[in-house]
């Protein structure tokens, strides 16, 4: 759908929308309005119908105290006079237009009913109105009577010139006037009812053609306003039809409900009201929809359509490059200048902005393709078209230069192809000389991994040799620990000795002390003691001997401890010798099993050195075969970069390209 349909659509959519919105509302609104008015006017007429009661019960009032004040009736009814009483009563109910005249005597005993003359002799004193007028009140309420089935009634006391009470005048209206009723709905279009107790007596509704009087009120309203007291305002069924309706309780002096009044409105009839108003508002909402379509169409094919018409063409043209048939004299002439023309103006400008940027861009890229890169952008490029200008201008310095360098490059090459040509060729001689070296370098590696491995055989038997002299070492420190031992057990023997000659000495220190003293005792005894004298003698010189043989015994053990302590001493000092004799042995032959690894290791690795020089023999071989290669595609190269500077000659380059 084109856009000049779819505005006018939506925008009628949306009227229509809001038409049915505001309607829709209007009708809720008016459904409600025309139902409070329904029972405004329900109110309205049972007010007017309460009014009329009470202008009924006052001008009954009236009429009751006039009557009863009449000195012709005072005076009929002291004598008796019937025909007197109804004549005056004739007369005065002509000008007071009561529905009922009665006229009692003193007892409650009917004497006259001006109404209903034939009728005279029974006894009302049943109605409150009279009993009260015969204490001598005047009472005006609304109550059922024995001919009328209700009335508004007033009792007023008739009373001689002595103020003795003779009688009563009851005056009254009755209930039973459907006349009253049509007068008010002629005034209201209510439907009005009244009801003694729940018996309509007098009404304006209909049933079956004929008005429907003595007809039964609903029993649940009757229960409500009779039984409660209470008014009733709400939707009631009255013969079939749903009615507005409000019913309100007639009361009598002690404020029992005797009557009910009611007036109502059939809801049809609102909602005919309201349905006219729907329909009413629809009418003229379509005629506003259909006014307001028509002024949406020729708006948007004036204002909007045609424009954007021109603005699809211009953009068509811009799609198939026809820049140059573009014309905005009419966009330029208009004096609207609304958005729509704007747009088309700046469209306008805008493909005469790109013409002029692709004749600048066609002038510089044909200059280019003729080989001419002196050529510039002329074009003044603007906010993100700038970039465009600037990336040309951009491209032919950056082809300016790319060139030259190329040309630079082209002569680089060829004087780096003539060195490579020549390294090739020494590379290669060296290559052949490296290939000789190397031959000789393998030969002397072989010779040095012969040798490795008698190193490496020396060293297994060095080591085997030092484990043997460690394990002869290590029986001889067991040996000198032995040696100890005993050297230790002599030196305890010397000791002993030393002290068993100690204890010599001092047996014959005191074997000599004996001595002396047996030789003084003899010296005493004389003669007698001659023998003794020699005796001790013997023993003294015995015990010399024996001191003298302890004393020998004792330096020569003392200079035999003093030379086992020596040698036990050296016995120590020559097992910590070969103690650390056996630990260097131990560090001496994991050296050499260190050694024996790293030989083993060196013998691999002179394998595996022969073998890389094995490798780096075919590489130098294969490199002297390549420098040969590259000496060859060095010409190549020479005669190619050669050419490149022929072809980059052919261009025309800007200044810029002589400062590379």
């Amino acid at each position: 759908m084109k856009l000049s349909k779819k505005i006018p659509l939506f925008t009628i959519i949306m009227i229509i929308a809001s038409v049915l919105v505001v309607a829709g509302v209007g009708v809720v609104k008016d459904i409600s309005y025309n139902k409070q008015i329904s029972y405004e006017r329900v109110d309205s007429a049972i007010k007017d119908l309460d009014k009329q009661v009470g202008l009924m019960l006052e001008q009954s009032r009236l009429n009751s105290v006039s009557i009863s004040r009449n000195y012709q009736l005072i005076s009929a009814l002291q004598d008796k006079n019937f025909n007197q009483m109804k004549s005056v009563l004739d007369e005065l109910n002509t000008f007071l237009g009561a529905d009922t005249i009665s006229v009692t005597d003193s007892s409650g005993d009917i004497i006259i009913r001006q109404h209903e003359p034939a009728k005279a002799g029974d006894n009302i004193l049943s109605q409150d109105n009279v009993r009260q007028a015969l204490k001598g009140e005047i009472i005006t309420t609304i109550e059922p009577g024995a001919l009328v089935r209700l009335s508004c009634r007033t009792g007023a006391p008739v009373k001689d010139e002595n103020g003795r009470i003779i009688g009563t005048v009851v005056t009254g209206y009755t209930f039973e006037n459907s006349a009253l009723l049509d007068n008010l709905k002629a005034v209201h279009g209510a439907e009005l009812s009244i009801f003694a107790d729940d018996v309509r007596i007098a009404t304006t509704l209909t049933d079956s053609g004929n008005r429907a009087v003595d007809t039964v009120l609903n029993e649940k309203i009757a229960s409500m306003v009779l039984n409660n007291k209470m008014e009733y305002e709400g939707k009631a069924d009255v013969f079939g039809v749903s009615y507005i309706s409000k019913y309100v309780p007639l009361k009598d002096t002690s404020g029992d409900v005797v009557g009910i009044m009611f007036a109502g409105l059939p809801e049809s009839d609102s909602n005919a009201a309201a349905i006219s108003s729907i329909l009413y508002m629809l009418v003229v909402a379509l005629l506003i929809v259909a006014a307001c379509a028509i002024l949406v169409v020729l708006f948007v094919n004036k204002y909007i359509k045609k424009p954007i018409h021109n603005l699809t063409e211009t953009a068509d043209m811009l799609a198939h490059g026809n820049l140059k048939d573009i014309d905005i004299t009419e966009i330029l002439n208009s004096k609207s200048k609304d958005e729509i023309d704007v747009l088309s103006e700046t469209m306008h400008r805008m493909a005469t902005l790109i013409s002029e940027y692709i004749f600048d861009i066609e002038q510089v890229l044909s200059a280019m393709s003729d080989n001419d890169f002196t050529v510039k952008s002329s074009a003044v490029y603007i906010g993100d078209f700038e970039a465009i200008g600037t990336s040309l201008s951009a491209i032919s310095d950056s082809l300016n230069k790319t060139l030259a360098v190329v040309n630079d490059s082209a002569e680089q090459v060829n004087a780096g192809a003539m060195q490579v040509s020549g390294g090739a060729q020494e590379l290669a001689a060296g290559s052949t000389e490296q290939a000789a070296s190397v031959e000789e370098l393998s030969a002397s590696i072989s010779e040095i991994a012969v040798q490795a491995e008698d190193n490496s055989s020396m060293m297994k038997d060095t080591a085997s040799q030092l484990r043997d002299a460690g394990e002869h070492l290590n029986d001889s420190n067991r040996h000198m620990l032995q040696l100890i031992d005993a050297m230790s057990n002599i030196n305890s023997s010397s000791n002993e000795i030393a002290n068993v000659t100690k204890v010599i000495a001092d047996i014959a220190f005191q074997t000599n002390i004996l001595a002396l003293n047996a030789a003084i005792e003899a010296a005493r005894a004389g003669s007698a003691g001659k023998g003794f004298a020699v005796v001790a003698d013997e023993v003294r010189s015995l015990a010399a001997k024996s001191a003298e043989a302890a004393t020998r015994t004792a330096s020569l053990i003392d200079t035999s401890v003093i030379a086992v302590d020596e040698g036990t001493q050296i016995t120590h000092e020559t097992a910590q010798a070969l103690k650390d004799a056996i630990e260097k042995i131990s560090l001496i032959v994991e050296e050499i099993n260190k050694v024996e690894q790293t030989s083993i290791r060196q013998a691999l690795s002179i394998e595996q050195i022969k073998e890389g020089l094995s490798q780096v023999s075919d590489v130098i071989q294969s490199n002297a075969a390549t420098a040969e290669e590259n000496s060859a595609i060095s010409e190549e190269m020479s005669a190619q970069a050669t050419m490149l500077r022929h072809e980059v000659n052919r261009f025309k380059l800007g200044n810029n390209s002589e400062t590379i």
